[in-house]
Protein backbone atom coordinates (compact mmCIF):
# COMPACT_ATOMS: atom_id res chain seq x y z
CA UNK A 1 0.00 0.00 0.00
CA UNK A 2 1.38 3.48 -0.82
CA UNK A 3 2.09 6.25 1.63
CA UNK A 4 1.19 9.41 0.06
CA UNK A 5 1.45 12.97 1.27
CA UNK A 6 -1.53 14.02 0.78
CA UNK A 7 -3.48 14.82 4.25
CA UNK A 8 -4.23 18.66 5.29
CA UNK A 9 -1.23 18.24 7.91
CA UNK A 10 1.17 17.24 5.46
CA UNK A 11 1.12 20.69 3.83
CA UNK A 12 2.25 21.91 6.67
CA UNK A 13 5.43 19.02 6.08
CA UNK A 14 5.99 20.39 2.63
CA UNK A 15 6.50 24.29 4.27
CA UNK A 16 8.20 22.85 7.08
CA UNK A 17 10.52 21.27 4.75
CA UNK A 18 11.17 23.85 2.63
CA UNK A 19 12.39 26.02 5.32
CA UNK A 20 16.11 26.41 6.14
CA UNK A 21 17.56 23.84 7.93
CA UNK A 22 18.65 25.68 10.76
CA UNK A 23 14.92 26.26 11.39
CA UNK A 24 13.84 22.52 11.71
CA UNK A 25 15.17 22.35 15.28
CA UNK A 26 12.47 22.56 17.78
CA UNK A 27 12.90 24.11 21.13
CA UNK A 28 10.31 21.53 23.13
CA UNK A 29 13.36 18.90 23.61
CA UNK A 30 15.67 21.11 25.17
CA UNK A 31 12.69 22.98 27.36
CA UNK A 32 11.87 19.35 28.16
CA UNK A 33 15.45 18.46 28.96
CA UNK A 34 15.56 21.82 30.65
CA UNK A 35 12.23 20.95 33.41
CA UNK A 36 14.02 17.45 34.15
CA UNK A 37 17.94 18.43 34.13
CA UNK A 38 19.28 21.09 36.06
CA UNK A 39 22.94 22.56 36.66
CA UNK A 40 25.68 20.27 36.15
CA UNK A 41 23.99 17.26 34.39
CA UNK A 42 22.30 19.83 31.98
CA UNK A 43 25.56 20.78 31.32
CA UNK A 44 26.55 17.28 30.84
CA UNK A 45 23.81 16.37 28.91
CA UNK A 46 24.04 19.27 26.56
CA UNK A 47 27.56 18.55 25.81
CA UNK A 48 27.36 15.28 25.01
CA UNK A 49 23.95 16.38 22.39
CA UNK A 50 26.96 18.50 20.68
CA UNK A 51 29.18 16.03 20.63
CA UNK A 52 27.15 13.32 19.32
CA UNK A 53 25.96 16.14 16.51
CA UNK A 54 29.10 17.23 15.78
CA UNK A 55 29.32 13.64 14.40
CA UNK A 56 26.67 13.50 12.25
CA UNK A 57 26.17 14.25 8.43
CA UNK A 58 23.14 15.80 7.87
CA UNK A 59 21.35 15.42 4.64
CA UNK A 60 19.03 17.81 3.14
CA UNK A 61 15.70 16.66 2.10
CA UNK A 62 15.26 17.48 -1.42
CA UNK A 63 12.06 16.53 -3.77
CA UNK A 64 13.58 13.23 -4.96
CA UNK A 65 13.24 12.14 -1.15
CA UNK A 66 9.74 13.79 -1.05
CA UNK A 67 8.61 11.88 -4.40
CA UNK A 68 10.11 8.60 -3.11
CA UNK A 69 9.08 8.95 0.31
CA UNK A 70 5.49 9.42 -1.64
CA UNK A 71 5.91 6.53 -3.43
CA UNK A 72 4.82 3.16 -2.58
CA UNK A 73 6.05 1.37 0.47
CA UNK A 74 6.15 -1.89 1.47
CA UNK A 75 3.91 -0.73 4.86
CA UNK A 76 1.89 1.75 5.69
CA UNK A 77 3.71 4.35 7.66
CA UNK A 78 3.43 8.12 8.64
CA UNK A 79 4.43 11.02 6.56
CA UNK A 80 7.14 11.82 8.29
CA UNK A 81 8.59 8.43 9.14
CA UNK A 82 8.51 7.83 5.22
CA UNK A 83 10.67 10.99 4.60
CA UNK A 84 13.09 9.43 7.48
CA UNK A 85 13.11 5.84 5.50
CA UNK A 86 13.49 7.68 1.91
CA UNK A 87 16.43 9.81 3.11
CA UNK A 88 17.95 6.20 4.28
CA UNK A 89 17.03 4.87 0.92
CA UNK A 90 19.21 7.74 -0.69
CA UNK A 91 22.06 7.67 1.16
CA UNK A 92 22.43 4.07 1.11
CA UNK A 93 22.24 4.21 -2.56
CA UNK A 94 24.75 6.94 -2.47
CA UNK A 95 27.38 4.34 -1.43
CA UNK A 96 26.93 4.45 2.52
CA UNK A 97 25.69 0.37 1.77
CA UNK A 98 26.46 -0.31 5.11
CA UNK A 99 23.90 2.26 6.80
CA UNK A 100 22.06 0.94 10.35
CA UNK A 101 18.73 1.90 10.61
CA UNK A 102 17.39 3.43 13.57
CA UNK A 103 14.16 3.76 15.24
CA UNK A 104 11.63 3.16 18.08
CA UNK A 105 8.61 2.99 15.67
CA UNK A 106 7.63 -0.81 14.54
CA UNK A 107 5.54 -0.49 11.63
CA UNK A 108 9.01 2.19 10.47
CA UNK A 109 11.45 -0.72 11.31
CA UNK A 110 8.96 -2.95 9.45
CA UNK A 111 9.46 -0.94 6.30
CA UNK A 112 12.69 -0.81 6.68
CA UNK A 113 13.51 -3.72 7.20
CA UNK A 114 11.21 -5.03 4.34
CA UNK A 115 13.73 -2.18 2.22
CA UNK A 116 17.06 -4.30 3.40
CA UNK A 117 18.28 -2.32 6.34
CA UNK A 118 19.27 -4.09 9.55
CA UNK A 119 17.41 -1.84 12.15
CA UNK A 120 17.74 -1.25 15.56
CA UNK A 121 16.09 0.32 18.35
CA UNK A 122 12.91 -1.87 18.17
Amino acid sequence: MAQRLNRPSDGIVRSFLKSPASKWRAPWPRVESERKLTGDRLATALRGLAELEATLQWVPITESIILLASGPLPTVIKALDAIHLATAIAVRDAGASDLVFATHDRRQATAAAAMGFEVVGV
